[in-house]
């Protein structure tokens, strides 16, 4: 339970993200600027939604719960562009509220002004963005399963690769490209690695030699071992370096961090 409540934050960060730039960028009327952002974010994702269900450009919607690089955001199966598509899409967001807000409309066309304006534009804009992003964004998920497979067949310096990028790709949001295919899809076993340390624990309990031998794929699960072990070392590293009158503000920031990390698996405090 600790752990589910401590992943609602980051299940949900496309929509934090979305609703938290406007807050600071908006030149004016923050509250509306965060309904436009968020109507403006929605729309191009039912956008996407309808393109992919219609023309597919090669993605699958057919079987969506299980299919990797699709989100459902808000009730709507879109691709999953995690942080970058929601900062593009509130970044333009912002800029037509800044830009548009109080652009003043013939008085027969009053009742459009003002945030209906602002939302309108964002309307026909996220139109071709959508067509954009359905066209481009597989390509670059094909990229990275791509990556995958040379990750997969490539020993010992694959699982280095793959902790690498973890790590790399974690402002993005796009790490999860490369864990879960490993964690819950085949990249490495058939049924995922998770799925396949479960059903096998009790023969790699009873196994005499290296688990290596009999669980090599293994490997790309030690990543998590970053989760426990990294942050008590990012921690003792700022304390230590820290003067010794900020001692207590400093571990008043680091303790929880960590133990955020350690319990429920979430690093992002820690490291950022």
């Amino acid at each position: 339970m600790i752990e589910s409540g401590g992943w609602t934050v980051f299940d949900h960060m496309e929509l934090l993200f979305v609703i938290g730039l406007p807050i600071g960028l908006a030149k004016k009327a923050q509250a509306r600027a965060v309904m436009e952002s968020f109507v403006i974010y929605m729309i191009w994702n039912t956008n996407i939604n309808y393109i992919l269900n219609t023309w597919n450009f090669g993605v699958d919607m057919s079987n969506v719960e299980d299919a990797i690089g699709i989100k459902e955001i808000g009730g709507v199966a879109t691709l999953d562009t995690n942080l970058i598509g929601a900062l593009l899409i509130s970044g333009l967001a912002v800029y037509l509220h800044n830009r548009f807000f109080d652009t003043p409309l013939p008085e027969w066309l009053g009742i459009f002004s003002g945030s209906s304006f602002v939302v309108m534009l964002g309307f026909f804009m996220a139109i071709p963005l959508a067509f954009l992003t359905a066209w481009i964004w597989p390509s670059i998920q094909d990229v990275i399963s791509q990556l995958q497979g040379f990750m997969a067949s490539s020993g010992t310096a694959g699982v280095g690769i793959y902790v690498f990028l973890q790590r790399l790709l974690i402002p993005t949001g796009l790490h999860h490209f490369i864990n879960q295919p490993f964690e819950f899809g085949p990249a490495a076993v058939e049924g995922g690695l998770l799925n396949y340390w479960f059903e096998n624990l009790s023969e790699i309990a009873a196994f005499d030699g290296s688990i290596r031998e009999i669980f090599p794929q293994g490997g790309f699960m030690l990543q998590n071992a970053s989760m426990f072990f990294f942050p008590i070392g990012i921690g003792a590293a700022f304390v230590a370096t820290s003067k010794p009158e900020k001692w207590k503000k400093t571990m008043a920031l680091v303790i929880p961090t960590a133990a955020t990390a350690m319990i429920a698996g979430i690093t992002e405090p820690s490291y950022f």
